[in-house]
């Protein structure tokens, strides 16, 4: 069932405001790691459907699925970037 513009614009403003709520160093490191989620997750498709022999030309990609993958997975790959900056920034203070 397709789902109704209202719920897409829902989503959508509620990414926009944990954005913006985000310092801009944070704004760039939440970019980041949704762009390294999202890599991620076409890498975890395209290992799969090479472990089936199936070309990934051909392979069905369920955008929500994904997007679902990169909403989950983007906020650990953020913290994990903030503690390791946090981390370096400690190392530095040494």
């Amino acid at each position: 069932m397709p789902r109704k513009k209202q719920e897409k614009d829902t989503e959508l403003e509620e990414i926009e405001v944990k954005v913006h709520s985000l310092r801009e160093e944070e704004k760039e490191l939440y970019i980041l790691s949704r762009w390294a989620a999202l890599f991620d997750a076409i890498d975890m498709i395209a290992d799969t459907a090479e472990e089936k022999n199936i070309p990934f030309e051909t392979v069905n990609l369920n955008p929500l699925d994904i997007r679902d993958y990169v909403d989950a997975t983007s906020d650990i790959v953020m913290r994990k970037l903030l503690q390791e900056q946090q981390d370096n920034f400690t190392y530095a203070q040494e």
